[in-house]
């Protein structure tokens, strides 16, 4: 048995917008890195970088693009199976069709949960960054107020001494 963890910086790009990378040289003949970002209008935006694109969006310096910093465990990939994602389950994670957003409630395994505050963050039907915020009702499911499709992010905001007894569930 092989223990396996999995760090990831997983780019969120704004539906429909897209990047092109150049390089040009300036008068003296210095090259220079630019991205040329534009969306479905066609509205361009430049930014003069010289770090790679990935540091340039992490830095927030590329206009429709954000990153998240994504990471879990598999404890249990055995060699010579086939392959595994990284997820709380073993085997590959069925995803739900495209462009649904089958995501509605969130609850507690503890009926104690009551109160605590709790942000979620994931993609909306059409792929769209959203988070939502919404308060834990123990074992009742509590009607999120915006449907997902993904969700990759859950906190718990609750001040000092809210902590959750459970495990929290959001489906």
């Amino acid at each position: 048995m092989k223990k396996c963890i999995l760090f990831l910086l997983l780019l969120v790009l704004v539906a429909q917008a897209q990047v092109n990378v150049r390089t040009l040289r300036d008068g003296d003949g210095v090259k220079f890195d630019y991205f040329a970002t534009y969306n479905a209008d066609n509205a361009y935006s430049f930014v003069h970088v010289s770090k790679s694109f990935e540091l340039a969006v992490v830095m927030g310096q590329v206009p429709g693009h954000s990153a998240i910093d994504k990471f879990g465990e598999n404890p249990d990939i055995d060699a010579g199976t086939t392959p595994e994602d990284i997820w709380e389950g073993e085997g590959l994670y069925v995803y739900d069709q495209d462009s649904t957003a089958p995501i509605r409630f969130m609850s507690s395994s503890d009926a104690g949960d009551v109160g605590n505050i709790i942000k979620i963050s994931g993609l909306d039907s059409l792929g769209n960054e959203i988070s939502v915020t919404s308060t834990t009702n123990g074992h009742n499911n509590v009607d999120l107020p915006e449907t997902f499709w993904r969700v990759f992010r859950a906190e718990n905001e609750s001040p000092i001494g809210g902590d959750l007894n459970g495990m929290l569930y959001v489906h």
